[in-house]
């Protein structure tokens, strides 16, 4: 009798063992959004000195992720800051940090100096950028110069 429950108990301690065997403890674990580089449409609203607005519609801006240093480069295509402004422009704001949280990537930079037209746009430099990447869409907020920006778009 003794033989028995001592089979027993030793067949119920080897289930319990594969079973705890067969968890790989990823069931807790929240998935993280993946940092993908992405090309998104919008309107850029630009806010400027006389208290009124301008808005470009349809803005193209990528934005590249380097996994390794943990910073992003956001690219504006063809970007119009003014009305009276004589040309459209790219311009690429390099060093933008970021961080993947399991809902969204938040982005934010200050002082950087942005590159368009061959060169750096010391008198734009963007400062308190801030704003999150969650699924197929973006917002950020930024001032460029002394101009308060604000971008919503979608990936496309």
């Amino acid at each position: 009798m003794k033989i028995k429950l001592f089979f027993r108990l030793l067949l119920c301690s080897a289930a319990l063992i594969l079973f705890a065997a067969c968890t790989t403890g990823d069931e807790d674990e929240v998935p993280v959004i993946d940092p993908v580089s992405t090309t998104f449409m919008g309107d850029l609203v630009i806010y400027l000195n006389d208290w009124t607005t301008y808005t470009d519609k349809d803005v193209k801006i990528s934005v590249n992720y380097d996994t390794e240093n943990g910073t992003a480069t956001m690219i504006f295509y063809q970007v119009k800051f003014a009305e009276r402004m004589p040309v459209r422009l790219d311009m690429t704001v390099s060093g933008v940090s970021y961080t993947v949280t399991t809902s969204n990537i938040t982005i934010a930079g200050n002082n950087i100096v942005p590159y368009a037209m061959g060169g750096p746009f010391v008198d734009y430099t963007i400062t308190n950028l801030s704003g999150t990447v969650t699924g197929e869409d973006m917002t950020f907020t930024m001032k460029c110069g002394p101009y308060p920006v604000l971008f919503k778009g979608k990936a496309f």
